[in-house]
């Protein structure tokens, strides 16, 4: 939703002001990355997913792809607000936060 992204960027500048370091400075990395929940329309399949007693229909594949290709050192947290909330623990804990979009 429109207040989960406006809290994500309100955190990452919070933390980007906190923090004041360059990436290569630092080895061990924690990284936050977060895939927004579908709106409910007919794409979700929310009904669908009852049948099958699921949460989700899409894994976040692109977040996945790009958590792979960071290095190995650094921590990663994949929080998917179709299954679960994003807190503000979550969101304290990294030094990066990546967000996924889908249009």
């Amino acid at each position: 939703s429109v207040e989960v992204m406006h809290q994500i960027k309100f955190y990452t500048e919070y933390i980007r002001k906190k923090r004041r370091y360059k990436i290569r400075e630092k080895v061990n990395m924690k990284i936050l990355l977060v895939y927004p929940a579908y709106p409910e329309t007919f794409w979700s399949f929310k009904y669908a997913l009852k049948f099958i007693s699921k949460k989700a229909s899409l894994p976040p594949l692109g977040l996945l792809t790009v958590a792979a290709l960071l290095p190995k050192e650094w921590e990663k947290k994949l929080v998917d607000m179709t299954v679960t909330a994003l807190s503000d623990r979550d969101i304290k804990w990294a030094d990066y936060v990546f967000v996924s979009a889908m249009s």
